[in-house]
C-alpha cells in the first residue's frame, strides 16, 4: 500500500524554508537543513521543488501567505537561456528607451557633479547590480563558470550600451540592421555566459 502524504506537507515545507532561509540566508542554507526541519528526507523535497532556488522562489511567493498553503504544480527555476534572454532583453530595451539620457550624461562628465553621480549610481551601481546577478547564475551552474566577476559584468553592460545607446551617435556609417541590434546582441552575450 502506497504511503500517504500529509495534506499539509506543502504548507510545512514553505514554512519551514522560509525560517531557514531567514535564519541562515541563501548561501548557507542547504536542503538537508530545510529536510530536517521538516522532518522528512532530504530526496522527499525533490518531489516538490527541483533546486534551492525554486525551494526560495516558493518562500517568496508564499512565505507571508496566511492560512494553508495548497500545493501547486512542481515548482521549477525557468529556463536559464529564456530567462537570461528575458533580462538582456530588459536591460537592452531600458538603455535604448533612455539612450539621449545616458549619452548626455556620459557627455557631461567633466562637469564634477554629474561625473561623481553617474560614475557611483550610473554605471557603478549597474555593474554591482549584473555582477551579483552574473555570479549567481555562475554559482548555481546555470552560466559558465566566471572567476573574476567584474570583467563580464562589464562586458555586459559596455556590449549592451554599444547596440543600444552608442550606436546612434557613431560617427561612421551604420551598415548594419539596427534593428536587429538587440536580437544579435542577446544571441552574443548568451553564447557567452551560458553553460
Amino acid at each position: 500500500m502506497a504511503r500517504r502524504i500529509p495534506k499539509n506537507r506543502f504548507d510545512q515545507l514553505v514554512r519551514a524554508a522560509t525560517e531557514v532561509f531567514i535564519a541562515t540566508g541563501y548561501r548557507q542554507t542547504q536542503l538537508s537543513d530545510v529536510a530536517r526541519e521538516v522532518g522528512v528526507a532530504k530526496g522527499t523535497l525533490y518531489g516538490y521543488v527541483e533546486s534551492k532556488d525554486a525551494l526560495l522562489a516558493l518562500c517568496l511567493i508564499h512565505g507571508d501567505q496566511i492560512g494553508p498553503i495548497s500545493l501547486p504544480e512542481v515548482a521549477r527555476v525557468e529556463d536559464s537561456a529564456a530567462k537570461f534572454r528575458e533580462v538582456a532583453g530588459e536591460f537592452f530595451d531600458l538603455m535604448h528607451a533612455n539612450r539621449h539620457g545616458i549619452k548626455l550624461l556620459d557627455r557631461c562628465v567633466d562637469h564634477p557633479e554629474i561625473r561623481d553621480l553617474w560614475q557611483t549610481a550610473g554605471r557603478e551601481q549597474s555593474r554591482l547590480v549584473i555582477a551579483r546577478y552574473l555570479e549567481a547564475r555562475s554559482r548555481s551552474g546555470q552560466f559558465r563558470p566566471i572567476e573574476d566577476i567584474q570583467f563580464p559584468a562589464r562586458l555586459l553592460i559596455e556590449t549592451v550600451a554599444t547596440w543600444a545607446v552608442h550606436i546612434h551617435w557613431d560617427r561612421l556609417p551604420v551598415t548594419i540592421d539596427l534593428s536587429r541590434a538587440r536580437e544579435h546582441t542577446i544571441d552574443f552575450l548568451a553564447q557567452g555566459f551560458l553553460a
